[in-house]
């Protein structure tokens, strides 16, 4: 066997244009084909053991996918032929004149990064921004889907969410439960105090430390007005505001103590 024929085989066959083209495009594909594949199954793998944030995982994972694309792609347009100096020049040609056309999904790129980097809230977190408020279902590089408690889903661009007041209920394990419960001027308040203190130490879902807050906020035109405050675990949060609600009325009815509606007294002269 005559390796040098081989080689000079080959070398002839590799400057044939046609074949070069071929090779190159089944090589091209071949890799792209590869490196998703590879790619995808360790982002999966990495998610799947949760040491790293999803999130962060997956914009970590496309970020190293789309530099090999471009990699592969530089590099096939060298073995073809094709001059990358000129190609690169188009790009960047074509990115201003894109970017100029974009400018508003340019933003909302800009504000995904700033909500990846500073990560104001996560997945399955309960947000408020503007007049919407939702679980966090998805976070993209432009849009962030959130899906309210009528499920309905809501995308709101990043660009105006890093801009704009967000409220995010499920960052910290505690939430305090505000209610006002109103009884009328004929009805006793230490009684009314004392029902809804025994009504909130009988709540299991309550915690007793910090101590539930009971105490007399205003004297209304109508009524007297007791606030009440109460800490809880954030799950529990609605479950304990309706409870609260339903088993003081309970405890009011059983004591004969009223809910006044609104009245206006006339005295005629």
């Amino acid at each position: 066997m005559n390796w040098n024929n081989i080689i000079e085989f080959i070398t002839k066959l590799w400057n044939n244009v046609f074949i070069k083209v071929l090779v190159s495009s089944l090589i091209f594909i071949l890799l792209w084909w590869l490196s998703t594949i590879i790619i995808n199954k360790i982002r999966k793998i990495t998610i799947k053991r949760g040491k790293v944030d999803k999130l962060i995982t997956i914009v970590i994972f496309t970020c190293i996918l789309w530099g090999i694309r471009i990699f592969l792609i530089l590099a096939y347009a060298s073995t073809v032929g094709i001059d990358t100096a000129g190609l690169a020049a188009l790009v960047a040609s074509t990115g201003v004149a894109i970017g100029l056309g974009i400018q508003g999904s340019l933003a909302n790129l800009a504000g995904g990064i700033v909500l990846i980097l500073t990560r104001p809230f996560k997945l399955d977190d309960y947000i408020e921004t503007g007049d919407v408020g939702g679980t966090v279902e998805e976070i993209k590089l432009f849009y962030t889907n959130l899906v309210t408690p009528d499920n309905k889903v809501v995308m709101i661009p990043n660009g105006t969410l890093a801009n704009d007041v967000i409220i995010n209920y499920s960052r910290k394990p505690l939430r305090r439960v505000d209610v006002v419960f109103s009884i009328s001027y004929d009805d006793n308040v230490d009684l009314a105090i004392k029902l809804i203190e025994k009504v909130c130490l009988e709540n299991e879902l309550i915690l007793k430390e910090p101590t539930p807050f009971v105490k007399e906020q205003e004297q209304a035109s109508s009524s007297i007005d007791i606030v009440t405050r109460v800490w809880v675990k954030n799950e529990d949060y609605w479950t304990v505001y309706f409870d609260l609600k339903r088993d003081v009325h309970k405890v009011f009815d059983a004591n004969n103590i009223t809910i006044p509606y609104p009245q206006l007294d006339i005295h005629a002269k």
